[in-house]
């Protein structure tokens, strides 16, 4: 029988909500190094603005989980058993989640994301008159032995070229030890790629909403005075957060339940779905594949610098700028 509706708190609020609105009307923008090269100077212009656009997007998906989330579209109700051996926490949607358009627009931040890594490698190649196929892009390898192949695919590049393509690979970033091969799956670049290729190829990007908290306070009320709880109480859930579906339910057996007192507080957020099967929360996934794209390309930068300065770690000696030529020709070097 139903017993009681609960409205669970949440950290929504207009401030928050107008916090986003301002980041959507006037976004942060992307920051570059200085350089004295007015060719890496250009370049830089052209990922920068690929970037803004990429966050751009990933601000409108937060703006909007934010507008939905401040409409507390969730209650509860909380149902005792009709034989009062146990009670539960029925879902009630009150706002549907837009979890198609919201993975819309996840997946055109994370394409933006991809495509800058592609678009700073070819346009630092061509700059450098390298002569590479239509189909070149970054590659993004999770171990030693998938990177031979991926770089014969690279040999029109100069060296100094693919060795920063090289050191930004997750491989070289995660070495975990045993657990490894598992947590380099989950590595931003790693995450970010197989999200967009699936988008692209596959099927859209959708997202789920998950509970990104959940704290209960809710105990039953037993019939019997000297009833008390089990040493060990003995729950069950549902987190699809389906309407009418049962999230908690406890069983109290053999105490009869006549009441259910105290509150709760949640947090539900809008996750997606990585190739590993973890639900990977959409904004965070944003912040840290920005953060890893950033670097990359940041890498190349460097590379290039000091391809053109003659200083550096990528410094180049004569010979060395294309594996396919036995010397550099004035100005290569």
């Amino acid at each position: 029988m139903s017993f009681g509706r609960l409205v669970p708190d949440h950290d929504g609020g207009r401030a928050e909500v107008d916090r986003r609105t301002a980041l959507l009307q006037d976004p942060p923008r992307v920051h570059m190094p200085s350089t004295n090269f007015a060719a890496i100077g250009r370049m830089q212009e052209d990922c920068a603005r690929r970037l803004e656009r990429a966050r751009l997007r990933a601000l409108e998906f937060d703006a909007d989980v934010s507008q939905w989330r401040e409409k507390m579209p969730y209650a509860f109700d909380i149902e005792i058993d009709a034989d009062r051996l146990g009670w539960g926490l029925r879902v009630i949607v009150e706002h549907e989640p837009d979890l198609a358009s919201w993975g819309l627009t996840l997946g055109e931040a994370l394409h933006h994301l991809r495509s800058v890594l592609n678009t700073t490698l070819v346009g630092i190649a061509l700059a450098e008159g390298a002569e590479v196929s239509r189909n070149l892009q970054f590659p993004i390898v999770t171990n030693e032995e998938k990177w031979k192949p991926e770089a014969k695919k690279l040999l029109a590049l100069p060296v100094w070229l693919d060795k920063a393509v090289q050191a930004a690979q997750p491989f070289h970033a995660w070495r975990l030890g045993d657990r490894y091969a598992a947590e380099v799956e989950q590595h931003p670049l790693v995450v970010m790629a197989a999200l967009d290729n699936d988008d692209k190829h596959w099927n859209n990007l959708v997202g789920v909403v998950t509970p990104e908290s959940f704290d209960s306070q809710l105990r039953p009320v037993f019939a019997e005075p000297s009833a008390v709880d089990n040493a060990h109480r003995r729950f069950s859930y549902d987190t699809s957060l389906a309407d009418r579906s049962v999230f908690l339910h406890e069983d109290t057996s053999p105490s009869l339940t006549v009441a259910v007192e105290g509150g709760l507080t949640w947090l539900a957020d809008v996750s997606v779905e990585d190739r590993t099967g973890h639900n990977v929360h959409g904004l965070d996934l944003y912040r840290t594949a920005e953060r890893a794209v950033t670097d990359a390309c940041a890498m190349m930068f460097a590379a290039w610098e000091s391809r053109l300065s003659g200083i550096g770690p990528f410094a180049t000696s004569p010979g060395d700028s294309f594996r396919r030529r036995k010397s550099d020709g004035e100005g290569h070097g």
